[in-house]
């Protein structure tokens, strides 16, 4: 009874103290919150570098759209006796070339160019988005790695001392002085305990994976050993501010920014488009030439059916974009007073587990330790107890993680929100 009551006083002591640092590799240095999520975001990405592509492209297409059309020449020859075949025969007979360049109605082109550029604004701020995006999706693989790495760190110190217990249970049974039932419980909490050790290594090497997307190698560095420092966010309505700010927002913004220039081609269409031909005619025999200069104009007399429909819906397509602007914002609203409720209530559960919950559970371990040395409790229950203490310090850990992450959501709200 002694030998198994002073093991069982190690199990509660080494299962409550635990080495929160990861052992390194020589000249490896850990990867830290910030540092992983700054590595992604400065990261050269196909999926970053697609949006700058496409915006050099749209940059191009409005220097090309904003371009007068190319002239046209045209050369022939009028008035050529067929009976003859001289060209000297007829007065009228001769060698022609003309020459004609188009202008579009009013500020057509310009208002192409514009609206181009509009399209390669909307692409920068797309990557603008993705790249706040990936910080956030980076910050969270990294929090899950650091959550598994230090799960696994209380469950194998947990782990350490009860097959210690175990062993000296399993003496204790060959002497006589325990049951098998209790050598059954212990070897069954082992088993347990090995299951979930495999798991959090499972949720490591998935977390791992997801930050190598972004990060590549240095995925493979430990995490920091402890949680980056989290400052409280700023006053709700400092931050509601900032969401005008959020990238999203400023796509939908340069969307209205291009619809604003559709509605401005749409006006421009019930402008006469107009043209300038100049010709030159070449005459034989000595007589003189003939040059000629002409205007053409269209005339937008039927604009019911056609410019004025195109204005209608391009007027319709700006109001949209507006709309879903508002709409965006709202959502965006909504989800950051849902996460600053949770940053909240994250704290109180935190400091209710550090103070209470945590605290409780090793005060009863100790207690039913003491009980079971005075011959007062069994064996089952100081395993009871200890378990409880280890699924105490699990939860604080996930609540741990769990305010971080909803810090990281504020953050891709709002940006900093310190």
């Amino acid at each position: 009874m002694k030998l198994l009551f002073r093991f069982a006083q190690t199990f509660v002591v080494c299962a409550g103290t635990l080495a929160w640092t990861t052992p390194l590799l020589a000249g490896e240095a850990a990867l830290g919150f910030d540092e992983a999520a700054r590595l992604a975001a400065t990261a050269q990405d196909p999926a970053l570098e697609r949006f700058d592509a496409r915006a050099a492209s749209l940059e191009e297409r409005a220097v090309a759209d904003s371009a007068l059309p190319d002239p046209t020449v045209r050369a022939g020859l009028a008035n050529f006796p067929t009976d003859t075949l001289r060209d000297v025969q007829e007065p009228m007979t001769q060698y022609q070339v003309g020459l004609r360049q188009e202008f579009l109605p009013g500020d057509t082109l310009t208002l192409r160019g514009r609206k181009r550029q509009a399209e390669a604004k909307i692409e920068r701020q797309k990557k603008n988005l993705l790249v706040r995006r990936i910080v956030f999706d980076v910050r969270q693989a990294w929090l899950d790695l650091y959550h598994a790495e230090k799960a696994r760190q209380i469950v194998k110190a947990n782990l350490g001392a009860l097959q210690n217990l175990a062993g000296a249970q399993t003496g204790a049974f060959a002497s006589g002085a325990s049951s098998s039932q209790d050598v059954f419980r212990a070897d069954l909490e082992i088993s347990l305990m090995q299951d979930r050790l495999a798991a959090l290594s499972q949720r490591k090497e998935n977390a791992a994976a997801e930050l190598a997307r972004y990060i590549g190698a240095q995925s493979r560095r430990p995490p920091a050993a402890n949680l980056p420092e989290l400052n409280e966010p700023r006053s709700p309505d400092e931050l509601k501010q900032a969401l005008a700010a959020h990238p999203a927002i400023d796509v939908e913004r340069a969307a209205e920014l291009r619809e604003d220039v559709r509605v401005d081609l749409a006006k421009e269409a019930y402008k006469p488009s107009w043209s300038v031909d100049a010709g030159y005619g070449y005459r034989a025999g000595g007589r003189a030439d003939f040059a000629s200069v002409g205007l053409t104009f269209s005339i937008p007399l039927f604009t019911h059916g056609r410019q004025d429909r195109s204005l209608s819906a391009a007027m319709k397509e700006r109001q949209a974009a507006r709309l879903n602007r508002r709409s965006l914002l709202k959502d965006l609203e909504r989800e950051l007073t849902a996460t600053l409720a949770d940053w909240q209530e994250l704290a109180r559960r935190l400091q209710l587990y550090e103070r209470a919950v945590t605290q409780r559970a090793r005060e009863a371990a100790t207690a039913s330790l003491g009980a079971y040395a005075d011959g007062r409790s069994d064996f089952p229950e100081i395993i009871r107890d200890r378990l409880a203490v280890l699924d105490a310090e699990l939860t604080y850990l996930d609540l741990q993680i769990d305010r971080a992450k909803t810090w990281a959501k504020l953050s891709y709200l709002a940006g900093d929100p310190s």
